[in-house]
């Protein structure tokens, strides 16, 4: 089919096709300044203002010449990501332009460069050097849109968004004004008003607003706490999340980040406390990122919970039916966990505990979560790392275990390089008063992981041990083993009355990590099959049943899903299955294979009300009825939670 313009073919090439346009060439597209040196533009501008059917291909006659972009290299890695899939109207003045997000791409129309001579590149396609083009325009208001990777920029006729390796049309008012292909001028078609000039182009419908709200703020009263432990109000209609806030607290915010439905803000003054408000008893609380409750009395905290846990059924499982019993509350909200990770900082020399936002490390002289032997060790290696060079250098991490009814310490240093064996007798030399084992793990990969690497040990013993009721447990670096002790023992004792065993029942423990639960379970079962994804903890669940005596579990490694699948295949049934899966929640494949199996009875525990909601929605939608979620707090002082649910198939 034969229309007047010009068109892109598949390979970003450009096809021109017959026509005479030459009496709808644009007005305002005048020679660039820069270019009258440029013999190449000399010819092309002369060619394209006297000759009939001037083209813009190097040929001479051939109007289907077909000629290589810049932009056939892969050269989209240069375009920022924020800026496609999002083509944009704004009318903005000059001063916010600025503030879009990569700026660097904005450039006055004046300052673009000019193409010069062509040239090929090492695989023989021909090229423009530079790759902008100067058009002259009257002081209004113009858009620049891309027709494929919409790229967005906007504003007056000062701004303008070029990329060496993109097409982009310029539209003024309802007439396309032409379009820059690379420094070649084109010619406007005014039958074309309306038509959309490439297929992925799409309608702008965005106001300024929607595209970059300001950032702003506003006395508002706290109406209730949201996830995270976030106090929620309302500004013009606007939710606007707050950290360290209580219900009933009347604050002036400032916003700091704002989405199309919701918003987070920080307190500038408050203005009227809510009688949940406690002063909180740590000094650093407003610094520290390791608690977000103790502004709140801690029965307050146990209501929230329970509410947080019914907001997340009812808001996200579409279950608001299901019991759920009040939060049940720890002996010891302070002062509880055995196990910290200490963190370094070499450009200061700090060694402690991340700040709020990841701001930097705070040198914490006590935390008041933390078991008081961790916050001992923390002050002896802080004074010690002072005095070692040869440690300031490659310290990365420490991590403190404490067996708090053994009175037992482990500590791991991660380091990014090997230490001194006399740097290393030093911090035995120091710490062994306070420790049972000193270990050292050199990171010799980069991955998020804490542990990427070698761990060797420097003195003492390789791992300690924790009494949890009747049994002992080895506690591993590496092993995942809950964080509270004592409400562990809680924990437990739930999951054991949820399963409500009589002794002759097969049971999976899935998620098993090192195997605490399906120990624990054994005496009061006829089998355990217990499976775990990391085979670390499976070998140390196994040392840990040999050790205690327990023949009747199995431990098996794999991903949770896939082993269920292969009991299926093999004819083992259960009737009973716990699930104790990591944040994420388990993987659906996981809920279907137990569905398929018609395993009469789960426990599920999480530690994550939102997709323990997500994952009883599609157990629901499985056939399973959820009896009742227990609420067990963990974690006091923070807004995390772990839950009990329990399961009958209907």
């Amino acid at each position: 089919m034969r229309q007047q313009g010009t068109l892109v073919g598949e390979a970003g090439h450009n096809v021109h096709r017959e026509g005479n346009d030459d009496h709808k060439r644009c007005d305002h597209l005048t020679e660039p300044q820069e270019a009258a040196s440029s013999p190449y533009w000399t010819a092309l501008l002369k060619a394209e203002q006297d000759q009939p059917h001037a083209h813009h291909g190097h040929g001479h006659g051939d109007r289907s010449q077909r000629r290589a972009y810049p932009g056939d290299r892969d050269e989209k890695k240069h375009i920022p990501g924020q800026q496609r899939g999002r083509p944009v109207k704004k009318d903005l003045e000059p001063d916010v332009i600025k503030n879009i997000p990569d700026a660097k791409h904005v450039q006055k129309i004046g300052e673009l460069t000019n193409t010069g001579a062509s040239r090929s590149d090492a695989h023989g396609r021909e090229h423009h050097d530079g790759g902008g083009f100067t058009p002259q325009f009257e002081q209004e208001r113009w858009r620049v849109n891309d027709d494929q990777g919409k790229i967005k920029a906007s504003g007056v006729v000062q701004t303008a968004q070029v990329d060496n390796d993109r097409r982009l049309e310029i539209r003024h008012g309802d007439r396309i004004g032409g379009r820059i292909h690379h420094g070649e001028p084109h010619a406007y078609d005014p039958f074309r008003e309306e038509k959309v000039m490439a297929r992925y182009g799409r309608k702008i419908s965005q106001t300024p607003q929607a595209v970059q709200p300001a950032l702003a703020g506003g006395t508002m009263t706290i109406e209730r706490l949201g996830h995270g432990g976030y106090g929620v109000g309302y500004l013009d209609g606007l939710a606007v999340m707050v950290p360290r806030t209580a219900p009933g607290d009347v604050v002036d915010v400032r916003l700091t980040e704002t989405h199309q439905r919701y918003a987070f803000g920080e307190v500038q003054a408050l203005q009227q406390a809510s009688p949940w408000r406690v002063p909180p008893p740590c000094a650093l609380y407003d610094l520290c990122g390791g608690c977000h409750l103790q502004h709140l009395s801690y029965a307050q905290q146990l209501a929230h919970k329970t509410t947080q846990v019914q907001e997340a059924l009812a808001r996200i499982g579409k279950l608001p039916d299901i019991p759920v019993v009040p939060a049940l509350a720890s002996p010891v909200p302070l002062g509880y966990r055995n196990k910290v990770l200490y963190h370094y900082d070499a450009t200061r020399g700090a060694l402690g505990l991340v700040a709020r936002h990841g701001e930097g490390i705070l040198d914490v002289p006590q935390c008041l979560i933390n078991d008081p032997r961790a916050d001992a060790v923390l002050a002896r290696l802080r004074s010690l790392t002072a005095t070692l060079p040869a440690l300031q250098r490659v310290l990365h991490q420490v991590q403190v275990q404490v067996g708090q009814r053994t009175g037992e310490v482990l500590v791991t240093l991660f380091v990014h390089a090997p230490l001194a064996q006399t740097v290393q007798q030093q911090l035995w030399e120091h710490l062994q008063a306070l420790i049972t084992g000193l270990l050292l793990h050199v990171k010799t990969r980069q991955t998020p992981g804490l542990f990427a690497g070698t761990t060797s040990t420097i003195a003492g013993a390789q791992a300690i041990h924790e009494q949890v009721g009747a049994w002992r447990f080895r506690l591993e670096p590496q092993a995942f083993f809950q964080v509270n002790t004592v409400q562990m023992e809680h924990l437990y004792t739930l999951v054991q009355e949820a399963a409500a065993l009589h002794g002759q029942e097969v049971v999976f423990d899935l998620y098993s990590g090192g195997g605490t639960i399906a120990l624990t379970l054994a005496p009061y079962c006829a089998t355990v099959h217990a499976v775990e994804v990391h085979r670390q903890a499976t070998l140390l669940a196994m040392q840990q049943a040999a050790a205690l005596g327990v023949h009747n579990c199995q431990f098996r490694t794999g991903k949770v899903e896939r082993i269920v699948q292969r009991y299926l295949a093999e004819g083992i049934r259960a009737d009973v299955a716990v699930l104790d899966p990591p944040r994420a929640g388990c993987r659906p494949a996981a809920l279907q294979a137990l569905a398929l199996m018609r395993v009469p009875r789960l426990v599920y525990v999480s530690c994550s009300p939102p997709t323990l909601a997500r994952d009883l929605r599609l157990l629901h939608d499985l056939g399973y009825r959820t009896m009742q979620v227990q609420p067990v707090d963990m974690f006091s002082q923070t807004y995390h939670i772990e839950c009990v649910a329990t399961l009958q198939r209907r």
